[in-house]
């Protein structure tokens, strides 16, 4: 769940925001907030077995963390490569 909201959230910012700032925190609210959803729901399904389950849980997370901020990255670049500033 939080690996889509991620990838459309990346996505969506790529086209629309004005700013990487503006990027950033966007997708920090969309990430806490379906992290928040998420989280216990793969804890009440026992998912959380062990301690190797958390990590594995938290690296996921972080990497589609990473993969929103790289497609917006790449996006804001794209824009501002195609459309210098006059």
């Amino acid at each position: 769940m939080v690996q889509i909201a991620m990838l459309l959230t990346g996505i969506a910012l790529a086209v629309k925001a004005s700013s990487w700032r503006q990027a950033v925190t966007i997708t920090l609210v969309v990430f806490g907030l379906a992290l928040a959803v998420q989280t216990p729901l793969v804890g009440a399904d026992g998912g959380f077995e062990g301690a190797v389950d958390v990590i594995i849980y938290i690296v996921i997370q972080a990497v589609s963390l990473g993969v929103a901020f790289g497609i917006e990255r790449f996006g804001l670049h794209r824009r501002s490569a195609l459309h210098p500033a006059v």
